[in-house]
């Protein structure tokens, strides 16, 4: 298959022939239709994931990605080959990425891709998904709290925002001018332009108006 890959920690990368991945008896071989980068891929081609998580070379970035299912390990059940799909590669080890034709990832990190969700939008929903949902469970807040989220209009600060505002908080946004209307979209019941001004003290004029609601 062809694949982008690394030779070593922050070495320039290019697409080459590698061997096809075969999945483990809990891993679904996906072909690629679509695959997702995040800042997270920086880091790992810059090495500095190596402390806490076990890398392979030629490394092939990327967590994210929607596709078919080409094959199915033996443990793997409710997937089928031609299955289209979506989801986050789990493996415990770095460098097994979806940018590449195929990739093979654990069954427990991808879901049926929704007819209506284009493989591209899909392709980049896990990862980010998934750390916001992290983030919002462990915060543990209630409605009606007041949250500051940072950099709101990013991967993870978009879903962030969105789930923030479903739970019923009262969120302020922080985010770069352009993105102000997005923001307000998203369910921030204020946007705070960190480029326009002292952002700290938006926030805190904007802690106190959402505290009059």
């Amino acid at each position: 298959m062809r694949a982008y890959a690394i030779d070593e920690f922050g070495g320039r990368g290019f697409i080459r022939d590698v061997p096809d991945p075969e999945p483990a008896d809990d891993e679904v071989l996906v072909r690629v239709h679509a695959a997702g980068i995040s800042a997270t891929d920086l880091a790992v081609l810059a090495g500095w994931m190596a402390p806490y998580l076990p890398h392979v070379f030629p490394l092939i970035p990327g967590f994210d990605a929607a596709g078919f299912v080409e094959r199915v390990g033996k443990d793997v059940a409710g997937i089928a080959p031609g299955d289209a799909v979506y989801g986050f590669q789990a493996a415990p080890v770095m460098g097994r990425g979806t940018l590449a034709e195929l990739v093979a990832i654990p069954a427990r990190g991808l879901q049926p891709k929704p007819a209506a969700l284009p493989f591209e939008s899909a392709a980049v929903v896990a990862h980010s998904a998934l750390t916001a949902v992290a983030a919002v469970d462990a915060a543990g807040l209630a409605s009606g709290d007041i949250v500051v989220v940072l950099g709101a209009t990013g991967g993870v600060g978009s879903f962030a925002t969105e789930l923030l505002a479903a739970a019923g908080a009262q969120v302020l946004a922080v985010t770069r001018t352009e993105y102000l209307d997005y923001a307000a979209s998203l369910g921030a019941v204020e946007a705070v332009d960190y480029v326009a001004g002292d952002p700290v003290a938006a926030v805190r004029t904007g802690t106190r108006r959402a505290s009059a609601h």
